[in-house]
């Protein structure tokens, strides 16, 4: 067998040294969740929809796993394909088994969710915190490591100062992480949480709890754009794309054509859409 190579820019994020790993399919049974998931709630989403994925088309992406201290196997990276598996009625699932640290374990879990967005803001912040005190790098090496800016790394870190309650408010999907950065200008607890439920309760935008946050209010006028608008039809057709697919679509439309651009973020994503786009052309 050929021995198949991971990903040159994971291995270059960890600094791992180039060499082979042999894909093997294991017995789903000798595979338990990683310990370094940064995910704080409970199953992902999306994941019958994946399930009815793979039973059509197979896992095509390996899972990443180290080896367990206590036997088996320890994922440290595709725990939604081995859930999914599971409920396909999956045996086995291709595997690629790495000498993977703790440390470059935690990394590789974060990167993955942050590659499919599915940390929320606070989840995330608690991981990047996790990561600079587990490494002990500073902002800017952490950035460096995770391939994000330093500044963005930081804005996300400064969301753990704001009060419990508004933070469950951030992790619930209540506010937005614009919301919640608006609300860092506001230093009383008690006024931060105030405010917070008025931006709920009224649904305030983000310029508008900005204002608020910081003494003013909101004077009315017309939104400005820097482009220029799709075509109603162009939106509503994109629109129901994206609904279609489960993706965000985007159609682009010029005097010698055009493109459809679907985004996809991981290996999950790209097996679903991949049997949509089969079902569809049969």
């Amino acid at each position: 067998m050929t021995p198949k190579r991971l990903g040159k820019g994971l291995d270059a994020l960890l600094g791992a040294p180039a060499g082979a790993s042999e894909i093997a399919q294991l017995p789903l049974g000798e595979l338990v969740p990683g310990s370094h998931q940064p995910r704080e709630k409970g199953a992902p989403q999306g994941i019958q929809e994946l399930a009815a994925s793979i039973r059509e088309t197979g896992v095509l992406q390996p899972i990443i796993a180290r080896r367990g201290k206590a036997g088996g196997y320890e994922i440290v990276m595709g725990e939604r394909r081995w859930r999914a598996a599971k409920l396909a009625g999956l045996k086995t699932v291709p595997v690629v088994v790495r000498e993977i640290a703790d440390k470059d374990a935690l990394v590789m879990a974060l990167v993955e969710n942050l590659q499919r967005r599915d940390l929320n803001p606070i989840e995330k912040a608690r991981a990047f915190r996790k990561l600079t005190d587990t490494l002990s790098l500073t902002q800017t090496r952490a950035a460096a490591r995770l391939g994000i800016g330093r500044v963005a790394l930081s804005n996300t870190l400064r969301l753990l100062e704001l009060p419990a309650q508004v933070k469950d408010m951030v992790s619930s999907g209540k506010l937005s992480a614009g919301h919640a950065r608006a609300l860092l200008m506001v230093k009383d607890a008690a006024r931060c949480r105030s405010l917070a439920g008025r931006i709920v309760a009224e649904g305030l935008s983000v310029r508008q709890a900005e204002l608020l946050a910081g003494g003013r209010r909101r004077k009315a006028g017309p939104a400005r754009t820097g482009r220029p608008a799709k075509a109603p039809q162009i939106v509503a057709l994109e629109r129901e794309l994206s609904e279609l697919l489960g993706a965000r679509v985007r159609v682009q439309r010029s005097e010698k054509g055009g493109r459809v651009a679907i985004d996809f973020y991981t290996a999950d994503d790209f097996e679903q859409l991949v049997a949509l786009l089969r079902r569809g052309a049969r």
